[in-house]
């Protein structure tokens, strides 16, 4: 009986020391805007949620076009499912490369 409650009284411990699983997934920063900005030019619709991740990735602009492209397309990469497979790898490269037919609050970029 006393092995059964130390063993308990160790998990509990253990249980409560750990960090919750979903706290630990919870992105933040660029991850979170690039996933954001991913989802936002994805979809027909503009929510004002979209505005930030939105504002990063139109504030990324180079000398040239093509080194735009691909500041962005490097700024989207940053959401850890941009690699999960070959349809998102293309959704990626298709947005950051036709990024100027894009609108954001009231004005087109490019």
């Amino acid at each position: 009986m006393i092995k059964l409650l130390v063993v308990t009284g160790t998990l509990i411990t253990i249980g409560l020391a750990a960090p919750p699983t979903q706290a630990a997934d919870v992105l933040t920063g660029d991850k979170k805007l690039a996933c954001e900005a991913i989802l936002c030019l994805s979809s027909g619709d503009r929510p004002s949620e979209c505005s930030p991740a939105l504002s990063r990735y139109f504030g990324i602009k180079k000398d040239w076009w093509k080194d735009t492209v691909k500041a962005r397309r490097k700024f989207l990469n940053k959401c850890p499912d941009a690699d999960q497979d070959k349809e998102m790898k293309n959704r990626i490269k298709n947005i950051s490369k036709n990024a100027r037919q894009w609108k954001t609050e009231g004005s087109i970029d490019e």
